[in-house]
This record gives structure tokens, C-alpha cells and sequence, in this order.
């Protein structure tokens, strides 16, 4: 493993994903299956692919833009054999002196909005590969107490 791949742990789901698919048949082509497994949304779903592809831990094949065939490659065969956390174990540790924080809060004025969705655009690969958990009010579903919501985003971070 690169260095780069060193300090980028897997996100939670992407782990959960390579364990299921090691698991599972070869390949594995029943997405709805997988969703309602761990009870994820499409958008869940294809961003824990995307991560595992980005880091040659699994292979896609594609029919009408929809992951059909998916392969476990012998990189993340490997990874899952040895453990997830053990190997992952050395990226993950926090530094208590210097803690890793990956939660981003993007406070915009609505008129800026254009300006929001560049940065969404630039910092979806971030998010994809697990480095950074991004908040803005765009997460905020309709009827939410956006006030209250926006309190809770902040004490997070």
C-alpha cells in the first residue's frame, strides 16, 4: 500500500461493503439485495462502490450506468483476510496531542449558492475515500426544525 492509501482509512460503509461482497457470491450483481441489507439509499450505495473502485478493492462492470457485475479483487480479498481494522488499524489511531478532525461545516449566503455547489463538486472525492464528512444545509430534510438541525451540525464538528 502507498502511503496515500495509508492515510486515508476506509469509511465505515465501504468496510462494511468489501466484507459483504467477500462474502458473498462472485460476482455479486444484485444491488437491490445489498441496499436492503444494510438498509441503504442508491446514493449510500454507489458512494461505498465508488470508494472500494477508487482504491482496487473491488471491479465493476457497468449497464446502462448501473454497477451490474461486481468483483472483489485479490487487493481487497487480501485487505478482508487480514482484517479490516488491523489493517486500516495504523491510519485510523488518533493522535490525542493533534487529533485528525474530518468534519467540514460550510456556513454560505443562498445567493451564493453556485458557489456551494463548485465546492460539493471539489470536495466529493474527499468524501468518497472516507477523508472528510462534509455538513452544509443542503442536508436539512423538508419539515426539520432547520434552526435546531444547524445547532446539532455545529456541536458536531
Amino acid at each position: 500500500m502507498s502511503n496515500n492509501e495509508n492515510r486515508v482509512p476506509l469509511s465505515l460503509d465501504a468496510e462494511q461493503l468489501l466484507k459483504f461482497l467477500f462474502d458473498s457470491s462472485t460476482p455479486a450483481s444484485d444491488s437491490e439485495q445489498t441496499m436492503n441489507t444494510f438498509s441503504w439509499d442508491e446514493k449510500r450505495y454507489l458512494d461505498a462502490l465508488e470508494s472500494l473502485k477508487f482504491k482496487k478493492y473491488i471491479d465493476i462492470q457497468y449497464a446502462d450506468d448501473k454497477p451490474f457485475d461486481i468483483w472483489i479483487t485479490n487487493k481487497g480479498r487480501e485487505l478482508v483476510k487480514n482484517n479490516l481494522r488491523s489493517s486500516l488499524q495504523q491510519s485510523s489511531k488518533i493522535n490525542i496531542e493533534n487529533p485528525i478532525r474530518n468534519q467540514v461545516f460550510i456556513s454560505y449566503s443562498h445567493k451564493d449558492k453556485r458557489w456551494l455547489e463548485r465546492l460539493q463538486t471539489h470536495l466529493k472525492p474527499l468524501e468518497r475515500e472516507g477523508s472528510i464528512e462534509r455538513w452544509d444545509d443542503t442536508m436539512i430534510n423538508a419539515g426539520e426544525n432547520w434552526r435546531e438541525e444547524i445547532r446539532k451540525a455545529i456541536a458536531s464538528v
